[in-house]
């Protein structure tokens, strides 16, 4: 420990040497105040060195980003692994990769980001999630003891810019349901579904009969259907189940197809189990839907209104949904969202048109 100034202080800790540069290691701390206080953290110092809870400067972004990756690798869809894995070694890397992780400051992400929105031309969304995987690794680094805070956690970034849903029409969602009504049973019985449940692809692909009480007309939504090296079942995206109920009418039609693929499986000498997926090319069930499959059916049967996506089913029942009075928490639990925050943040511009509505019917009683 040496003093710099008065009431400042230079804490140092060796750290050995380097194995393969033969260089002396070490680590420093700048700490002002008295030097009682800076002997008893310089103690706390040595003690996080010798515990390993700080890793020393030939640590590098690259590392800790690569670790975090590491770490969710199993908990995240291959899809979204093979983004960060892209983020990783197309942005992160060629800027930032081998900065070493005590020399990386804040301003030194500022100046990545707005490089980035600047040079790059990247979108402010795509900036969100590299500052995403930059900003949970560095938290995982603060975990493990590697860093003593997040220097990502104050950042600037870009404001992102959210664009309002436009859903089809009701009258465009029937006349892409009738062509559907005209061939497979399997798509025509599934957009059914998705428009009135708002599920997710993936979500319609990985229905079992066992998820559905006809009695009760309640729908369980447990599993997805995620793509990658081939397919394979995950956890719905926000890692929780969630039961709805189903109208009438769409009960109606899936019980009309249960049977009609229950009678298909007896045909072939086969008996449709209760964990056979709803939606399969098999008639024994076993393997589900592929959810590219369900978008390009979606995309052939649409007919002349090319502008309507698979996911516009989604958003066209959360819409409807909202704009006939059902609460947002209601419309939120349908969704399967995390928080209730997020389909605000959505279907905002539904609820101003609704708020038109509330004025006139408070103007009205004043009125009165």
């Amino acid at each position: 420990m040496r003093q710099k100034k008065a009431g400042s202080w230079e804490l140092i800790v060796e750290l050995g040497r380097d194995p393969l540069t033969n260089r002396r290691k070490q680590r420093s701390k700048t700490f002002h105040g008295a030097k009682r206080e800076a002997e008893r953290q310089l103690r706390a110092l040595i003690a996080d060195v010798e515990t390993g809870r700080l890793t020393d400067s030939a640590t590098t972004v690259n590392d800790i980003v690569q670790k975090r990756i590491d770490l969710i690798a199993d908990r995240r869809a291959p899809s979204t692994m093979r983004e960060y894995r892209r983020i990783m070694r197309e942005r992160i890397g060629p800027a930032i990769g081998e900065v070493p992780l005590t020399k990386l400051t804040t301003q030194r992400l500022d100046e990545f980001y707005r490089a980035l929105e600047r040079e790059e031309g990247l979108k402010s969304g795509s900036i969100h999630q590299i500052h995403t995987l930059i900003n949970s690794s560095l938290k995982q680094a603060v975990k493990w003891g590697w860093l003593e805070h997040n220097v990502a956690a104050n950042t600037t970034r870009p404001p992102v810019r959210t664009r309002e849903t436009e859903p089809p029409s009701i009258k465009q969602v029937k006349e892409i349901l009738a062509t559907a009504d005209a061939g497979s049973d399997v798509y025509a019985t599934m957009f059914r579904l998705a428009i009135a449940t708002g599920m997710r692809r993936g979500e319609l692909a990985g229905l079992k009969w066992a998820d559905l009480d006809f009695d009760s007309r309640k729908l369980r939504v447990r599993r997805a259907i995620s793509t990658g090296d081939g397919i394979h079942e995950k956890t719905t995206k926000s890692g929780r189940n969630r039961r709805m109920t189903l109208d009438a009418g769409t009960v109606q039609m899936l019980s009309d197809f249960e049977a009609t693929v229950r009678q298909r499986a007896i045909d072939a000498g086969y008996e449709l189990r209760s964990d056979a997926y709803m939606f399969s090319h098999q008639i024994e069930g076993v393997t589900p839907v592929h959810p590219d499959n369900i978008s390009k059916t979606f995309e052939r049967i649409r007919g002349e209104h090319e502008s309507v996506r698979l996911h516009d089913l989604r958003h066209e029942h959360a819409t409807q949904l909202i704009a006939n009075g059902v609460d947002i928490p209601t419309v939120s639990k349908r969704l399967g969202h995390e928080k209730v925050s997020t389909t605000l943040d959505i279907y905002a511009h539904v609820l101003d048109e609704n708020d038109d509505e509330a004025a006139d019917i408070i103007g009205g009683l004043l009125a009165e």
